[in-house]
């Protein structure tokens, strides 16, 4: 879909409404292919279940695990 809109000229954007760090950490492996970025849904989430992408100082900062990076939380 990506390589779609941009034949057809485009912008793209990755967003979320409520998720978890798992779709949240798949989504950000495809953050170079998009013009912008909104992924911060699981800031919303009480308890996330899962441990994944986290924010530094306004950036994206993935894991380094195998993988998509992601954990299950204890």
């Amino acid at each position: 879909m990506i390589h779609l809109a941009r034949s057809l000229d485009l912008s793209v954007m990755l967003g979320c409404m409520i998720e978890s760090s798992v779709a949240l950490t798949a989504a950000a492996h495809l953050g170079a292919l998009v013009d912008y970025l909104d992924l911060d849904g699981q800031l919303h989430l009480a308890s996330d279940p899962f441990s994944g992408l986290q924010f530094k100082d306004g950036t994206i900062q993935m894991p380094t695990a195998s993988g998509l990076g992601v954990q299950r939380s204890s």
